[in-house]
């Protein structure tokens, strides 16, 4: 097993998550062009790829491997020197989200790019994903997949800045590095934390010292011009107390014990009252001050036990009856006529009480729900006795309300009355079905009602319950239903997490000299060779015309010597003119210093994948097609590696449930990746070029789309999609509709115009 000792990985490990930068340098030639070479690869105890670090030999691309937050990504870097089958010297510095990638002391390219997660650790994290951690070298892992086609001199890790110039020590080098900027910027954040801590602490300590220097003054109380002492008391009247407390005077009253007599009495000086004694008159107790008339024209005082009468001096009323009518009662100084309407001849009852007449006066009582002797009447409060003559009727979920002279019974939130003293509970989910709105449900309780959410929908009804996908919608997909996903225009799935191949499934509209490029999400017709766009914004290729190449390159370089170059559509060829003979015209072609006739196929010296051929002097190459399912492709000079072992699968990063045989692609993120032998191999999805600004790039896609319509494509004009019709780009003309003379078409710059008449 080519993988690093126990130890020496352990020592790796601990440095790791404080070095916030190291270099990867090799020494190394990569033989094989057609298959993908592992340099070094860190592996996870659970065999996840930490950190790796490949070179693809098809494809001419170096590729970083990492884990960010705990998901695969992969940097491709686009490099053909590695695969000239000599020695290179290669360094790759890493930072937590930068990489700088030198081949033989020269900058080949540099990027920012996500968090790399055994970077990006600090040392006081939990670093288990370090933990039994292995590296690997030459080949990725114990299995020996992705061996290093080509040999190794050396590999070295430096821990510090600048590490590349231990390969090159006279290059020149940034300062600081991206690294330790990233330092600086931390430690002038550490700095402004430390001085805001600071100037808290300073304004907590000055708001401390100006209460110190205020300690004289709050600890005495001036009231009126007197000074007193901190906890000094004093009586500023005979019923309260003050005290001086830290500056701050407090007063309490006297408590003074509760009476029980009507008239209680407080003599001066002192703060609280007292009952005088009591009197006993004709077998009658009567309090202190109170009054009454032991007979008729006497009114007698009880003044602290002793009884105290003088006869009054009442002037009695002039009387409208005979003398004979006239009465006395008992009582009573003043005389009455028999059986007369007293109420009638002035009364003094309360205006919430009624006069009834007697035979020789009148007495006052209050009406129903006042209490007083008729002449001073109060609401009575039936609310705060249950029951009886003087109290409320109310029942169960219902409030009794004080009314002036009456009560109501007002029934709580939820219940309705069914009469004046009882309440019944309100179904609120049959009196409104739709309460709880159609994604939930409604469930009768005491005195109100719940909603809850239906299975498979989450939120807070009944406005906000929101369908539920256990497994989220991917690339812009929106959750329409439990477990549903509804994908945008170029995915499908139930997660919306393939990609729709519009190429592959012939639903693309490219024009007939363009050819399909699948894309994430969607497509682009690009120019197909020998064809190039007269406008910019041509996404479905409508618009690509023939390049004479004839006209525009020197004939010396397209044809040999003695032919004449005549130009076709999509290419051109190189014909002798008539009555030419082999010693003036000869339709060879030279190739990589060689020479060969007309006709004459040849395997690339450079690429042992690729056959090429001489065809009117004119060299065709094309790289050798890898179909799987035809054994006989195992043995085409190892240009099929994902052939070679067919019946390994593989499965997705993410979804587990999803498998892809050796050879099958599929899109994962951005990335392009494919099953080569039960391994993944992925990299960057390579975007057409765009000469429209400006561009955007839609939600779950990966590549830029000019941000205009394309006016020439069949989506932006459904109506001009005649396959039969035809445009002379050359010329404005008009014409009738194929199958349809009751639309005008005009010939414009890019596309049939269609006027309904």
């Amino acid at each position: 097993d080519a993988h690093v000792t126990r130890s020496t990985v352990r020592q790796i490990a601990n440095l790791l998550p404080d070095t916030p930068e190291f270099t990867i340098l090799a020494s190394l030639k990569i033989r094989s062009t057609t298959s993908a070479s592992s340099i070094l690869s860190f592996e996870s105890e659970d065999q996840r790829i930490l950190l790796e670090v490949d070179y693809h030999g098809r494809r001419r691309e170096l590729r970083l491997h990492y884990l960010h937050e705990g998901n695969p990504h992969t940097e491709s870097f686009q490099i053909t020197a590695l695969a000239d089958k000599q020695w290179h010297q290669l360094a790759i510095t890493l930072t937590t989200n930068f990489v700088q990638v030198f081949i033989d002391c020269a900058l080949i390219s540099e990027r920012q790019m996500p968090n790399i997660d055994i970077i990006a650790m600090s040392g006081d994290d939990d670093s288990s994903l370090l933990d039994n951690m292995k590296l690997w070298l030459a080949q990725r892992n114990q299995r020996g997949t992705t061996q290093l086609q080509g040999a190794m001199e050396y590999l070295k890790l430096v821990m510090y800045a600048n590490g590349f110039t231990e390969q090159c020590p006279n290059a020149n080098v940034a300062c600081p590095t991206c690294s330790q900027f990233h330092g600086l910027e931390q430690f002038v954040h550490d700095l402004h934390s430390h001085i805001e801590a600071l100037n808290l602490k300073i304004a907590a300590a000055e708001s401390r010292i100006s209460e110190l220097e205020q300690c004289e003054c709050m600890n005495s109380c001036e009231v009126d011009g007197t000074h007193y002492r901190d906890g000094e008391s004093w009586h500023p009247d005979d019923c309260s107390t003050c005290t001086c407390r830290g500056g701050k005077v407090t007063c309490e009253e006297a408590k003074c014990p509760a009476v029980e007599c009507a008239n209680p009495v407080k003599k001066e000086g002192e703060c609280c009252h007292y009952c005088l004694r009591s009197c006993q008159y004709g077998g009658i107790k009567y309090q202190h001050g109170e009054t009454f008339n032991p007979k008729e024209c006497f009114r007698c005082i009880c003044e602290d036990g002793v009884v105290d009468c003088e006869e009054t001096d009442e002037v009695c009323p002039e009387l409208n009856c005979p003398l004979e009518d006239q009465i006395s009662a008992s009582g009573q100084c003043c005389k009455f006529c028999r059986e007369a309407d007293h109420c009638a001849a002035g009364n003094n009852c309360h205006a919430d009480a009624s006069c009834i007449n007697m035979k020789t006066r009148y007495t006052c009582k209050c009406n129903e729900g006042y209490t007083g002797d008729g002449v001073h009447c109060e609401d009575k409060n039936e609310c705060v006795v249950e029951g009886g003559a003087d109290g409320h009727h109310c029942m169960e979920h219902s409030d009794c309300i004080n009314l002036p002279g009456d009560y109501r019974c007002e029934c709580h939130p939820g219940f309705n009355n069914t009469n004046q003293y009882e309440c019944q509970e309100v179904n609120e989910c049959t009196l409104d079905p739709g309460i709880c709105g159609e994604r939930a449900q409604c469930t009768n309780t005491d005195g109100s009602y719940l909603c809850e959410c239906m299975r498979g929908y989450e939120g807070t009804p009944p406005l906000s319950c929101t369908p539920v996908c256990l497994k989220p919608c991917e690339n812009g997909g929106e959750c329409i239903a439990p477990d549903l996903c509804s994908c945008p225009n170029g995915f499908t799935g139930n997660r919306c997490e393939i990609d729709i191949d519009e190429c592959k499934e012939r639903i693309a509209e490219c024009h007939e000299n363009s050819e399909c490029v699948n894309l994430r999400g969607s497509y682009q017709c690009k120019c197909r060779e020998g064809y190039y766009s007269i406008h910019p914004n041509n996404q479905r290729g409508l618009l690509c015309v023939d390049v004479d190449e004839c006209a525009v390159l020197p004939q010396d370089r397209l044809c040999p010597k003695g032919s004449v170059c005549r130009n076709t559509p999509g290419s051109y060829r190189c014909d002798c003119p008539p009555g030419s003979d082999s010693a003036t015209c000869r339709l060879e072609c030279k190739y990589e210093g060689q020479s060969y006739s007309d006709g004459q196929s040849w395997s690339s010296a450079y690429d042992a994948c690729s056959t090429c051929k001489c065809k009117g002097g004119r060299v065709f190459c094309s790289a050798v097609q890898c179909d799987c399912r035809n054994s006989a492709a195992n043995d085409l000079n190892g240009c099929c590696p994902q052939c070679a072992h067919s019946n390994k699968r593989c499965r997705h990063q993410t979804q587990p449930e999803l498998s892809f045989r050796s050879g099958q692609e599929w899109t994962h993120g951005c990335q392009t990746c494919q099953c080569v032998n039960g391994e993944i191999d992925c990299w960057r999805t390579q975007c057409p070029e765009l000469s429209c600004s400006p561009t955007v790039i839609h939600e779950g896609e990966c590549c830029p789309r000019c941000a205009q319509p394309d006016t020439c494509s069949s989506a932006a004009n459904p109506i001009d999609s005649d396959p039969q019709e035809s445009c002379n780009l050359d010329s404005i003309s008009k014409h009738k509709r194929h199958g349809n003379d009751c639309v005008d078409c005009q010939c414009m710059v890019c596309h049939s115009k269609y006027m309904l008449l």
